[in-house]
Protein backbone atom coordinates (compact mmCIF):
# COMPACT_ATOMS: atom_id res chain seq x y z
CA UNK A 1 0.00 0.00 0.00
CA UNK A 2 1.54 3.32 -1.09
CA UNK A 3 1.50 6.17 1.41
CA UNK A 4 2.53 9.81 1.12
CA UNK A 5 3.73 11.61 4.25
CA UNK A 6 3.25 15.35 4.74
CA UNK A 7 5.31 17.03 7.47
CA UNK A 8 4.57 20.67 8.26
CA UNK A 9 7.72 22.36 9.57
CA UNK A 10 8.71 25.75 10.94
CA UNK A 11 12.29 26.18 12.18
CA UNK A 12 12.31 22.40 12.66
CA UNK A 13 15.73 21.48 11.25
CA UNK A 14 16.71 19.91 14.58
CA UNK A 15 13.93 17.33 14.14
CA UNK A 16 13.40 16.68 10.46
CA UNK A 17 16.22 14.23 9.78
CA UNK A 18 15.23 12.09 12.76
CA UNK A 19 11.60 11.87 11.76
CA UNK A 20 12.44 11.20 8.12
CA UNK A 21 14.78 8.40 9.20
CA UNK A 22 11.81 6.80 11.02
CA UNK A 23 9.79 6.55 7.80
CA UNK A 24 10.21 3.56 5.43
CA UNK A 25 12.15 4.57 2.33
CA UNK A 26 9.38 3.62 -0.11
CA UNK A 27 7.04 6.25 1.39
CA UNK A 28 6.79 9.55 -0.48
CA UNK A 29 7.71 12.37 1.94
CA UNK A 30 6.66 15.98 1.40
CA UNK A 31 7.98 18.63 3.79
CA UNK A 32 6.16 21.97 3.85
CA UNK A 33 8.87 24.40 4.95
CA UNK A 34 6.87 27.26 6.48
CA UNK A 35 9.99 29.09 7.63
CA UNK A 36 10.78 29.52 3.91
CA UNK A 37 14.39 28.31 4.20
CA UNK A 38 16.00 27.15 0.97
CA UNK A 39 18.83 25.63 3.02
CA UNK A 40 16.42 23.07 4.45
CA UNK A 41 15.22 22.13 0.97
CA UNK A 42 18.76 21.68 -0.36
CA UNK A 43 19.87 19.65 2.66
CA UNK A 44 16.94 17.25 2.82
CA UNK A 45 16.56 16.67 -0.91
CA UNK A 46 20.30 15.98 -1.16
CA UNK A 47 20.32 13.44 1.67
CA UNK A 48 16.98 11.67 1.10
CA UNK A 49 15.89 10.50 -2.35
CA UNK A 50 12.22 10.12 -1.31
CA UNK A 51 11.88 13.64 0.11
CA UNK A 52 10.45 16.68 -1.65
CA UNK A 53 10.52 20.03 0.17
CA UNK A 54 7.92 22.61 -0.82
CA UNK A 55 8.54 26.24 0.10
CA UNK A 56 5.30 28.24 -0.12
CA UNK A 57 5.19 31.95 -0.87
CA UNK A 58 4.26 32.65 2.76
CA UNK A 59 3.94 30.86 6.09
CA UNK A 60 0.73 28.86 5.62
CA UNK A 61 0.40 27.50 9.14
CA UNK A 62 -0.69 23.93 9.77
CA UNK A 63 -3.97 23.85 7.84
CA UNK A 64 -2.58 25.50 4.74
CA UNK A 65 0.56 23.37 4.93
CA UNK A 66 -1.42 20.13 5.09
CA UNK A 67 -3.64 21.24 2.21
CA UNK A 68 -0.60 22.06 0.08
CA UNK A 69 0.99 18.71 0.89
CA UNK A 70 -2.17 16.72 0.15
CA UNK A 71 -2.60 18.59 -3.14
CA UNK A 72 0.94 17.63 -4.20
CA UNK A 73 0.86 14.03 -2.93
CA UNK A 74 0.97 11.12 -5.38
CA UNK A 75 -0.94 8.56 -3.37
CA UNK A 76 -4.45 8.22 -2.03
CA UNK A 77 -3.36 7.71 1.58
CA UNK A 78 -1.59 10.69 3.15
CA UNK A 79 -0.08 10.66 6.63
CA UNK A 80 -0.16 14.18 8.12
CA UNK A 81 2.47 14.92 10.78
CA UNK A 82 3.79 17.71 12.95
CA UNK A 83 7.59 17.73 13.21
CA UNK A 84 7.85 16.75 16.89
CA UNK A 85 6.30 13.29 16.76
CA UNK A 86 8.31 10.14 17.44
CA UNK A 87 7.57 6.62 16.21
CA UNK A 88 9.36 3.53 14.94
CA UNK A 89 9.69 2.26 11.41
CA UNK A 90 7.92 -0.89 12.63
CA UNK A 91 4.91 1.14 13.71
CA UNK A 92 4.52 2.63 10.24
CA UNK A 93 5.03 -0.75 8.61
CA UNK A 94 2.23 -2.16 10.76
CA UNK A 95 0.10 0.90 9.99
CA UNK A 96 0.61 0.09 6.32
CA UNK A 97 -0.47 -3.53 6.87
CA UNK A 98 -3.56 -2.35 8.70
CA UNK A 99 -4.85 -0.26 5.80
CA UNK A 100 -4.17 -3.09 3.36
CA UNK A 101 -6.89 -4.95 5.25
CA UNK A 102 -9.22 -2.08 6.17
CA UNK A 103 -9.71 1.26 4.43
CA UNK A 104 -13.32 2.22 5.11
CA UNK A 105 -12.40 5.45 6.88
CA UNK A 106 -11.78 9.15 6.30
CA UNK A 107 -9.14 9.45 9.06
CA UNK A 108 -7.10 6.81 10.85
CA UNK A 109 -4.49 7.30 13.59
CA UNK A 110 -2.27 5.41 16.01
CA UNK A 111 -2.61 6.32 19.70
CA UNK A 112 -0.28 7.98 22.19
CA UNK A 113 2.15 5.60 23.81
CA UNK A 114 1.27 7.13 27.18
CA UNK A 115 -2.46 7.97 27.13
CA UNK A 116 -2.71 8.60 30.89
CA UNK A 117 -1.67 12.25 30.49
CA UNK A 118 -3.58 13.06 27.32
CA UNK A 119 -5.29 11.13 24.52
CA UNK A 120 -5.05 12.01 20.84
CA UNK A 121 -8.73 11.24 20.28
CA UNK A 122 -12.16 11.91 21.78
CA UNK A 123 -15.27 9.77 22.07
CA UNK A 124 -18.38 11.75 22.96
CA UNK A 125 -20.74 8.85 23.69
CA UNK A 126 -18.96 6.00 25.47
CA UNK A 127 -22.06 3.81 25.37
CA UNK A 128 -21.89 3.80 21.57
CA UNK A 129 -18.25 2.80 21.10
CA UNK A 130 -17.74 0.77 17.91
CA UNK A 131 -14.74 -1.55 18.00
CA UNK A 132 -13.38 -3.55 15.06
CA UNK A 133 -10.86 -6.40 15.06
CA UNK A 134 -8.83 -6.69 11.84
CA UNK A 135 -6.41 -9.61 12.24
CA UNK A 136 -3.68 -8.20 14.53
CA UNK A 137 -5.17 -4.72 14.77
CA UNK A 138 -7.76 -3.36 17.20
CA UNK A 139 -9.66 -0.34 15.88
CA UNK A 140 -11.99 1.98 17.77
CA UNK A 141 -14.32 4.43 16.07
CA UNK A 142 -13.90 7.93 17.51
CA UNK A 143 -15.46 11.36 17.16
CA UNK A 144 -12.27 13.42 16.98
CA UNK A 145 -8.55 12.91 16.28
CA UNK A 146 -5.94 15.57 17.00
CA UNK A 147 -3.68 16.92 14.29
CA UNK A 148 -0.31 15.54 15.41
CA UNK A 149 -0.48 12.30 13.41
CA UNK A 150 -3.36 11.05 11.27
CA UNK A 151 -3.85 9.26 7.96
CA UNK A 152 -6.13 10.79 5.33
CA UNK A 153 -8.07 8.67 2.84
CA UNK A 154 -8.40 11.15 -0.03
CA UNK A 155 -11.21 9.14 -1.64
CA UNK A 156 -13.44 10.16 1.26
CA UNK A 157 -13.00 13.89 0.48
CA UNK A 158 -14.50 15.96 -2.31
CA UNK A 159 -11.30 18.00 -2.77
CA UNK A 160 -7.66 18.09 -1.70
CA UNK A 161 -8.46 21.00 0.60
CA UNK A 162 -9.20 18.83 3.60
CA UNK A 163 -8.76 21.57 6.24
CA UNK A 164 -10.16 25.07 6.54
CA UNK A 165 -7.08 27.16 5.93
CA UNK A 166 -8.60 30.16 7.68
CA UNK A 167 -7.11 28.42 10.71
CA UNK A 168 -3.38 29.07 11.01
CA UNK A 169 -2.85 27.13 14.23
CA UNK A 170 -5.17 25.37 16.72
CA UNK A 171 -8.69 23.99 16.26
CA UNK A 172 -8.02 23.00 12.63
CA UNK A 173 -8.22 19.27 13.33
CA UNK A 174 -11.20 19.79 15.66
CA UNK A 175 -13.00 21.56 12.84
CA UNK A 176 -11.98 18.89 10.32
CA UNK A 177 -13.43 16.13 12.49
CA UNK A 178 -16.57 18.16 13.15
CA UNK A 179 -17.17 18.47 9.39
CA UNK A 180 -16.51 14.77 8.86
CA UNK A 181 -19.02 13.84 11.56
CA UNK A 182 -21.64 16.08 9.95
CA UNK A 183 -21.07 14.23 6.68
CA UNK A 184 -21.22 10.81 8.40
CA UNK A 185 -17.61 9.95 7.64
CA UNK A 186 -15.76 7.43 9.81
CA UNK A 187 -12.68 8.06 11.97
CA UNK A 188 -10.76 5.34 13.81
CA UNK A 189 -7.72 4.92 16.03
CA UNK A 190 -5.65 1.74 16.06
CA UNK A 191 -5.47 0.84 19.74
CA UNK A 192 -2.30 -1.25 19.50
CA UNK A 193 -0.15 1.06 17.34
CA UNK A 194 1.69 3.78 19.21
CA UNK A 195 3.52 7.08 18.75
CA UNK A 196 4.73 9.92 20.96
CA UNK A 197 4.09 13.62 20.54
CA UNK A 198 6.61 15.77 22.37
CA UNK A 199 4.39 18.85 22.17
CA UNK A 200 5.57 22.48 21.89
CA UNK A 201 8.89 21.21 20.54
CA UNK A 202 8.44 21.42 16.77
CA UNK A 203 10.42 24.68 16.48
CA UNK A 204 13.99 25.31 17.61
CA UNK A 205 14.18 26.22 21.32
CA UNK A 206 15.91 29.55 20.64
CA UNK A 207 12.59 30.83 19.24
CA UNK A 208 10.56 29.55 22.19
CA UNK A 209 9.21 32.87 23.47
CA UNK A 210 8.11 34.17 20.08
CA UNK A 211 6.49 30.80 19.36
CA UNK A 212 4.58 31.03 22.67
CA UNK A 213 3.30 34.47 21.73
CA UNK A 214 2.25 33.10 18.35
CA UNK A 215 0.45 30.15 19.98
CA UNK A 216 -1.37 32.37 22.47
CA UNK A 217 -2.59 34.69 19.74
CA UNK A 218 -3.80 31.89 17.50
CA UNK A 219 -5.39 29.79 20.23
CA UNK A 220 -7.66 32.73 21.07
CA UNK A 221 -8.41 33.66 17.48
CA UNK A 222 -9.02 30.07 16.39
CA UNK A 223 -11.26 29.22 19.34
CA UNK A 224 -13.55 32.13 18.53
CA UNK A 225 -13.53 31.36 14.80
CA UNK A 226 -14.33 27.68 15.39
CA UNK A 227 -17.38 28.41 17.53
CA UNK A 228 -18.53 31.23 15.28
CA UNK A 229 -18.29 28.98 12.23
CA UNK A 230 -19.96 25.95 13.78
CA UNK A 231 -22.44 27.67 16.13
CA UNK A 232 -22.86 31.44 15.95
CA UNK A 233 -21.19 34.72 16.84
CA UNK A 234 -22.79 35.09 20.27
CA UNK A 235 -22.05 31.52 21.27
CA UNK A 236 -18.40 32.17 20.35
CA UNK A 237 -18.43 35.27 22.56
CA UNK A 238 -19.73 33.17 25.46
CA UNK A 239 -17.01 30.54 24.97
CA UNK A 240 -14.24 33.18 24.84
CA UNK A 241 -15.39 35.33 27.75
CA UNK A 242 -13.55 33.27 30.43
CA UNK A 243 -10.34 33.48 28.39
CA UNK A 244 -10.77 37.22 28.03
CA UNK A 245 -11.36 38.02 31.71
CA UNK A 246 -8.65 35.64 32.92
CA UNK A 247 -6.08 37.11 30.53
CA UNK A 248 -7.10 40.69 31.26
CA UNK A 249 -6.56 40.16 35.00
CA UNK A 250 -3.23 38.42 34.35
CA UNK A 251 -2.13 41.20 31.99
CA UNK A 252 -2.93 43.94 34.53
CA UNK A 253 -1.18 42.01 37.30
CA UNK A 254 1.93 41.51 35.15
CA UNK A 255 2.08 45.25 34.44
CA UNK A 256 1.91 46.03 38.16
CA UNK A 257 4.78 43.67 39.01
CA UNK A 258 6.77 44.63 35.87
CA UNK A 259 6.75 41.09 34.39
CA UNK A 260 7.25 42.01 30.75
CA UNK A 261 7.16 38.43 29.44
CA UNK A 262 3.86 37.62 31.13
CA UNK A 263 2.47 40.93 29.88
CA UNK A 264 3.47 40.07 26.30
CA UNK A 265 1.93 36.61 26.48
CA UNK A 266 -1.36 37.87 27.88
CA UNK A 267 -1.42 40.78 25.44
CA UNK A 268 -1.17 38.22 22.62
CA UNK A 269 -4.22 36.37 23.98
CA UNK A 270 -6.21 39.60 24.22
CA UNK A 271 -5.15 40.67 20.73
CA UNK A 272 -6.21 37.33 19.26
CA UNK A 273 -9.62 37.65 20.94
CA UNK A 274 -10.19 41.26 19.82
CA UNK A 275 -9.21 40.56 16.22
CA UNK A 276 -11.46 37.51 16.08
CA UNK A 277 -14.39 39.46 17.54
CA UNK A 278 -13.82 42.16 14.91
CA UNK A 279 -13.98 39.43 12.21
CA UNK A 280 -10.45 40.07 11.04
CA UNK A 281 -8.49 37.30 9.35
CA UNK A 282 -5.87 35.32 11.23
CA UNK A 283 -2.98 37.59 10.33
CA UNK A 284 -0.41 37.20 13.14
CA UNK A 285 2.81 35.40 12.18
CA UNK A 286 5.92 34.63 14.28
CA UNK A 287 8.38 37.52 14.18
CA UNK A 288 11.35 35.31 13.37
CA UNK A 289 13.87 35.80 10.57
Amino acid sequence: MNISVVIVAFKSDHLLKNIISSIPSHFEIIVIENSLQNETKNDLETNFSNVKVLIPNENLGYSGGINLGVENSKYNFVLALVADVVFSIEMLQNFEKCIEQFNDFALLAPVYENPTIHKNFKIFHNNKINKIKIKNFNLTEVDEIDGACFLVNKKQFTSNKIMDDNFFLYFESTDLCHQLKKNKKKMYVVDNLYFTHKGLASSNKEYEFEILINRNWHYSWSKFYFYRKNNNYFYALKKLSPNFFRSLVSYLKSKVIFDSKAASLNRAILSGIFNAILLRKSFYRPNIK
